[in-house]
């Protein structure tokens, strides 16, 4: 069987008109998940997690309390820590980009912190065993490195 061009434009054309594709099926925790709000909503007006667990079950989300607990607190610390950030709201300076939270170096015109300190002792020459005199090639190789007595 042979696809003309004509086969890949109509599919192309009827492809691009899909609607957005919906899951018909969730899993218990995305349905407690999406329905956590209402569910703590709930328990705000006095009822307990097992006549929740009871309704869930009963209206096909079967779920015991235990269940039901771990995933509602799953999903809080998931809101805790996740911060959602509207796209292209004004959220103000992003972290390290604030004045007070920069060095002074980061800082345009601003010079660091002058003390009165002294300034840090020069570095001793090398003495003794190291591999500080020894060629590039040399400094990976066994052989070259100086030995303990």
């Amino acid at each position: 069987m042979s696809i003309t061009v004509q086969d890949v434009e109509a599919l192309r054309s009827l492809l691009a008109e899909l609607p957005r594709h919906e899951a018909r099926e969730v899993t218990k925790q995305e349905a407690v998940a999406l329905l956590a709000s209402e569910i703590r909503a709930a328990q705000r007006r006095g009822y307990p997690p097992e006549e929740l667990a009871r309704i869930l079950s009963e209206r096909g989300v079967p779920i015991n309390v235990a269940t039901l607990r771990g995933y509602l607190r799953r999903t809080r610390k998931v809101r805790k820590t996740t911060k959602v950030r509207p796209h292209g709201a004004d959220q103000g300076p992003a972290a390290g980009t604030r004045e007070e939270d920069r060095s002074p170096a980061d800082v345009p015109g601003a010079s660091a912190p002058t003390t009165n300190a002294a300034p840090p002792a020069p570095i001793p020459p090398n003495r003794g065993n190291t591999t500080a005199g020894i060629g590039a090639d040399a400094a990976h190789s066994s052989a070259a490195l100086p030995t303990r007595r």
